[in-house]
């Protein structure tokens, strides 16, 4: 929903939405509200148990995403053959005297 201002009045413009996202939201919310009706209540040591299985599959997720990240961090590089030049405090510079050994 949009607020315009006109004559010192504000005015709501109400979105337009189309008869497919209409349908969509209500898919969605129907969704939400079914999900919401079959979840499951256990104890607190239920709950806890259950936690801690999910904490040990989100450790080895991010172990895998690590990996993942040395893998790209490992891809060698590739040589820039354009001339760039960067205009600094001390003048107009190249990559090479930025980056000095590192390019």
């Amino acid at each position: 929903m949009e607020l315009l201002a006109i004559g010192g009045r504000s005015l709501r413009k109400e979105a337009v939405l189309t008869f497919e996202q209409r349908s969509e939201i209500e898919a969605n919310r129907q969704k939400n509200l079914q999900s919401l009706r079959h979840h499951k209540v256990v104890s607190q040591s239920e709950w806890t148990k259950a936690r801690l299985a999910l904490l040990e599959e989100e450790k080895r997720m991010m172990k895998q995403q690590d990996a993942l990240a040395a893998k790209k961090r490992a891809l060698p590089w590739v040589k820039v053959e354009k001339k760039y030049v960067f205009e600094t405090r001390d003048g107009k510079k190249t990559l090479a005297e930025l980056f000095g050994r590192l390019n």
